[in-house]
Parts: C-alpha cells; structure tokens; sequence
C-alpha cells in the first residue's frame, strides 16, 4: 500500500510553491498543470482519471492546490486515517455565520455537516466511485457536487480536525494538530463575482419575490429590476437548478 497526495493547478498561485515545496517534504503530485480552466469539473475529472490509474487499496489525499499548508507528516495522515476506519475522509467547510446560506448552496453530507472539496482523503478504489459520481452531475460546482453525492459513500467530515482544517477567511489561526490545513480564500471583487455568477441561481425564488415586491411599491424600480432579471438569464449558471 502507498500512499499519494495529488493536487489540481493549471498555474502558479496563491500557496502553490509552499505547498509543493513544503518542509515536511511530502510529495505532490500535480494535475493539470499549464491546461486551460475550464472550471471546477476539471479538477473532479483530473483527480478521477488519475485515481483510476493507481491500486484500488492506495491512500490518495488530494489538497487545494492554491490555499493548502502541509502542517505534518504523510506518515501521520495516514495513521490517522486508519484509526478512523472510513472508506473517504473530507474536511468540513467553515461557514461560520453563513452556514445558513452556504447550507443552501452545497447542500450537507455526514451530521448535517458541510463537507469541503478542497481536503479529501481515501482509498483510490473508493476515491474513484465518488469522484465519477460527481463527474456525472449535472452541476458545475465540485463542493456542490460532494454534498449531493456523499451519503451515497461511506463518507465521514472530518470536524474534528483530526487530518484536515480548513480556517474562516476572518480567522487565519491554526486551531489544530491537523496535518493539512486549508485556508480557503477571502472574499474580493474577482471572487464576488464569480460567487455573484455560481450562486445567483440557488436564490432564484427568493429573488423572484423580492423583485416582484419590489416592483409593486413604484415604478421607478422597474428598470433596475429588468436589468437585473437580464442578468440572471444571460450571465448566472443555471447548472445547478
């Protein structure tokens, strides 16, 4: 049995060097590598063609390439992993006091937690079921695609932090011994709208209403509604809905 640790970049960015030059000296292997990006089912057909490829019973991690810091050994991960006894181990998603809207957009796997793509841990024969899984949705967001498909699997959210922690944007300490810790980016106006874009249609109802509400109080908003309304036919993907 060896053990891998896989991550998807088409560049260099963010904490890319410190990962893939990180002082425990794990190696990483890295897909994708000067390929165009497409989005995030590139990562989740990346990572499942390269499972496919390696013995069923290998231990795969498999890390954000641009906001993850190997905080200790693969030997550890690996113990770790063992002793919790699951086919696939992922990290837990920090919300925080947006649990309620990011509920609503990924969804949730094990106990009600939301687990995130970004840390992911298995057997490559187990790994490789899930990763199809996701491949085969219909929606274009891969943390989406993990919720919805996890409870088919023997998935467990690591919210203990036992081998994965993610951190809040607002939070950048390390509350852990984990051995990969996460720090999924803050938001910025590059980010916000790509969220506007991704996630506009989870809310599609509630915005419905609001325009509509909006609309009866004055005329005047009619124009500012109808550009918007434009905005959610031409510009948001509907992939999810």
């Amino acid at each position: 049995m060896t053990a891998h640790v896989i991550t998807y970049a088409n560049k260099s960015s963010g904490m890319f060097e410190s990962l893939t030059n990180n002082k425990f000296n794990v190696p990483i292997k890295v897909l994708g590598m000067g390929t165009k990006w497409n989005g995030f089912m590139d990562k989740v057909k990346g990572y499942r063609d390269h499972v496919k490829t390696l013995p069923d019973k290998d231990i795969v991690v498999i890390v954000d390439g641009f906001d993850t810091q190997v905080n200790g050994t693969l030997e550890t991960a690996v113990s770790r992993f063992q002793k919790l006894n699951k086919s696939i181990v992922v990290s837990r998603d920090p919300v925080g006091y947006t649990e309620i809207i990011a509920r609503k957009i990924f969804g949730t796997c094990e106990n009600g937690y939301i687990g995130n793509s970004g840390l992911m841990m298995g057997r490559a024969e187990n790994l490789y079921n899930m990763l199809d899984d996701m491949s085969n949705e219909s929606c274009n967001d891969d943390q989406r695609g993990l919720n919805t498909v996890c409870t088919k699997h023997d998935v467990h959210v690591d919210a203990d932090n036992v081998i994965f922690e993610n951190t809040p944007p607002n939070d950048r300490t390390i509350k852990s011994g984990a051995v990969f810790i996460g720090f999924p980016g803050a938001m910025n106006f590059s980010r916000g709208g790509r969220a506007l874009r991704e996630y506009t249609q989870f809310f599609i109802l509630e915005i419905l209403v609001a325009f509509v509400f909006i609309a009866l109080i004055g005329k005047r908003f009619r124009l500012p509604i109808s550009v918007c309304m434009v905005f959610m036919a031409l510009y948001a993907d509907l992939s999810c809905s």
